[in-house]
């Protein structure tokens, strides 16, 4: 059998179609995870960094000791809290170690907190994979790291 040259295009036309039509799939997108949710980026422990007031002045910025302070976020809804400070006798000292419950708000903008700080609604005005700013109050922003 006799091929011609037409014929010859045509299957390499539907071999080069059928490679491209194959090379197409959706591997890619498998590749690259949604981002994280709130909830997820929440269910961590983290350090205080700094307080601000709301225009983004520093009021305080954590030393080696107020710097151990944390908040560590459960994903089940619960979260333990320790402080950390000098005392009067320039000691690094600590509380003992709180337990509360919160709730991430339908939007995932608030924290419903129940427990050391008695029953509040914390703004949440930023999160990221490694920082937590926590509105306190009404001129008081608490940044965490992690």
């Amino acid at each position: 059998m006799k091929t011609t040259p037409t014929l010859l295009r045509l299957i390499i036309i539907i071999l080069l179609l059928m490679g491209t039509l194959t090379s197409c799939s959706n591997k890619d997108d498998d590749n690259n995870p949604p981002p994280p949710t709130v909830a997820e980026l929440l269910a961590h422990k983290w350090f205080y960094l700094k307080r601000e007031n709301s225009g983004g002045t520093i009021i305080e910025q954590a030393d080696p000791c107020s710097g151990q302070t944390f908040l560590d976020f459960k994903s089940d809804g619960t979260f333990t809290f320790q402080e950390f400070g000098m005392n009067s006798a320039g000691i690094c000292d600590h509380s003992s170690v709180e337990t509360g419950g919160y709730i991430l708000s339908a939007d995932e903008t608030k924290l419903m907190v129940t427990g050391p700080f008695g029953d509040e609604t914390l703004p949440i005005k930023y999160i990221s994979e490694t920082e937590l700013a926590l509105v306190f109050g009404p001129d008081e922003i608490n940044i965490f790291r992690r």
